[in-house]
């Protein structure tokens, strides 16, 4: 059985920081019991900490009536704080690429438990699309009836990886990008030049998550440029150029990624890198990569290769998800991404 691992920290330590979203908010405070919650939408928003503040709201005796709809009562400083013996997180142990059928039937042996102190036990399902077909099948049941006292919120970002019949059984809420000014805002809140969080809000594409990162760690920022340098040179390097690039890549100092987690970086800020290439093609204004503008428009004149770049994007990520040799799969990238 693979491992179930609960009681995990929270990525914000403040109610404070729920920035945006207040719409879904409301209609989650106003649209009465629910068991089953599906949060949905980009990584970064703050999706886990909004599901740890509505499993408080739910069990809060005093919850104010207004924004943030929450309150510094002793049970809802045990959710924020992580101590709450009834809030229950399901995560991806370590060097896991997903979440099995083992995993979820512990899970199901859990919510057959009573709650110790609260109102409704409440489990969240980290990175949900990470469970496979089998474990969401296994699911099924559970998501459609669960046992009383429980509250069930699955947190994903990839909603589409997720079965129909998943889907159906969860009232979803869909939480989009926090509008730059809100971010700015936020982030000259905590000491953040006004600059520096214009920048960063751009590049977090409306993620608080990715924002504060920015700010707070400097050698994600610097590895982002390390990256963005390799990805402007690469078009018509030469091969032995190509492999240098790829190396040095593959050993970027990404704090708290390594490996395939830093694959996964790569790639997905790769997207949004080329991506950002279409966009100035178009003459579009609002890119992520503004402080990159003029390699921007360097690329953007091979036009007849930016939709190539980005199939082999795509394709890339597929073979990541299947599990194949970080290295190789790197290398292969970029040699495709030279021609």
């Amino acid at each position: 059985m693979e491992e179930v691992v609960v009681q995990q920290a929270l990525p914000l330590g403040n109610w404070d920081d729920l920035i945006g979203h207040q719409a879904e908010r409301r209609r989650l405070v106003r649209g009465g019991a629910f068991a089953s919650l599906l949060f949905s939408g980009p990584p970064g928003l703050g999706k886990r900490l909004l599901a740890a503040w509505y499993g408080a709201h739910v069990n809060c005796h005093q919850p104010g009536e207004g924004a943030p709809w929450s309150c510094d009562c002793p049970h809802c400083r045990l959710v924020l704080k992580n101590t709450h013996p009834d809030v229950y997180w399901m995560e991806r142990a370590a060097g896991k690429l997903s979440l099995g059928v083992g995993e979820a039937r512990e899970l199901i042996h859990h919510l057959y438990l009573r709650p110790y102190q609260a109102r409704s036990r409440v489990c969240i399902i980290s990175e949900a699309e990470r469970l496979t077909d089998e474990a969401q099948s296994a699911l099924l049941k559970t998501l459609e009836e669960p046992p009383d006292s429980n509250l069930l919120i699955l947190v994903c970002s990839q909603e589409s990886r997720l079965l129909p019949t998943v889907q159906s059984r969860c009232r979803i809420h869909r939480f989009r990008p926090v509008e730059d000014a809100e971010l700015i805002g936020w982030l000259e809140g905590k000491g953040c030049p006004a600059d520096s969080a214009a920048r960063y809000a751009g590049l977090a594409q409306g993620s608080p998550g990715k924002a504060l990162q920015l700010w707070e760690q400097p050698a994600l920022w610097e590895a982002l440029e390390q990256l963005l340098d390799a990805l402007g040179e690469l078009p018509g390097s030469s091969l032995g150029r190509c492999l240098e690039l790829a190396a040095k890549c593959e050993t970027l100092k990404v704090p708290g990624l390594e490996g395939r987690a830093l694959l996964e970086w790569i790639l997905h800020s790769a997207q949004a890198y080329f991506r950002d290439v279409l966009l100035v093609q178009a003459g579009a204004l609002h890119i992520i990569h503004r402080h990159r503008l003029k390699q921007l428009e360097q690329l953007a004149q091979k036009k007849s290769r930016v939709q190539d770049w980005l199939e082999v994007l795509r394709e890339s990520q597929e073979y990541a998800e299947a599990n194949v040799n970080v290295r190789l799969l790197l290398q292969d990238l970029f040699l495709k991404l030279r021609k």
